[in-house]
């Protein structure tokens, strides 16, 4: 079938970058970020956490921070197949010269119904993903499980990965694998894009932590504030973005040695493995 779009999917597992990868690839003229897509299609939508999203003024996180009207709430009342997905959204939502939908879903289940022509598979170093479970899971199942939480799911989404494989630290700087993923996406490359808080940008889902640099930079004085919303009163999660320094947290380990190397007992071989298939 002939298509006048390409869409690109992110697979990654929670706190690995797929919304951030998402809008900086957003940031590029011919590409639009939808972030989690899935969110707007059956069976999802009959989920209540859909219906209390479709009942805010914004779907989209990005103009929500922004207060700014988005084109993503026209898809609030279409339903439709997962298979048509893409079409709908192109028939909708894409300007002229906007040619690329960028989906940030990260579910085999979706994209191996949506069919994206391009999949990326987004990974982290494990210690760094587990630091990060750590910061948002320790209140509610305390540190040990959240840190097994981690491995077990780095395990179960890792185990057979296939399609182009990138690494988190690659994709937050300008680096020879990120300037051969957008050629390989078949767009050119700027480093302007790792500034994506610039650019007209949309998720629906995913991280809110992608949006503390759209706050840093045009709220600056709600910084504060929007940290304790996102930690949900959290202190390993404040104490993660304090310890934050530029535009990306990066590897930020608040481990101890022994669970570094618990971590590292059981998800240390995967990691290499992904490592040595990753995009050059």
């Amino acid at each position: 079938m002939n298509k006048d779009y390409k869409s690109v999917g992110i697979l990654a597992m929670s706190y690995v970058g797929a919304t951030l990868l998402s809008l900086i690839l957003g940031s590029h003229p011919r590409c639009r970020s939808v972030g989690h897509c899935y969110m707007f299609f059956n069976p999802y939508r009959n989920k209540s956490s859909f219906k209390k999203l479709a009942l805010r003024e914004n779907m989209c996180r990005y103009c929500d921070a922004l207060n700014k009207p988005c084109s993503l709430n026209k898809l609030k009342d279409i339903g439709g197949d997962p298979i048509k997905a893409y079409e709908i959204i192109a028939k909708e939502l894409l300007e002229k010269g906007e040619d690329i939908i960028i989906d940030s879903s990260s579910m085999r289940k979706w994209f191996n119904l949506s069919m994206p022509d391009l999949r990326i598979t987004l990974f982290r170093h494990p210690v760094s993903l587990a630091s990060s479970h750590v910061k948002a899971r320790t209140k509610k199942m305390g540190r040990a499980r959240a840190i097994g939480y981690s491995c077990s799911r780095f395990i179960g989404m890792y185990k057979g990965a296939y399609g182009i494989l990138i690494e988190y630290e690659n994709i937050v700087e300008e680096t020879s694998q990120l300037k051969a993923l957008f050629s390989l996406i078949g767009i050119d490359f700027s480093p302007n894009y790792l500034k994506y808080w610039e650019y007209n940008n949309h998720i629906v889902g995913g991280n809110e932590g992608a949006l503390i640099n759209v706050i840093k930079h045009y709220k600056p004085e709600e910084l504060d504030a929007f940290v304790k919303h996102v930690s949900r009163g959290q202190s390993e999660y404040e104490k993660y973005y304090k310890m934050a320094e530029g535009n990306f947290p990066g590897n930020i380990n608040i481990l101890t040695k022994e669970e570094e190397d618990l971590v590292m007992a059981r998800c240390g071989s995967l990691y290499n493995q992904l490592k040595m298939n990753e995009l050059r």
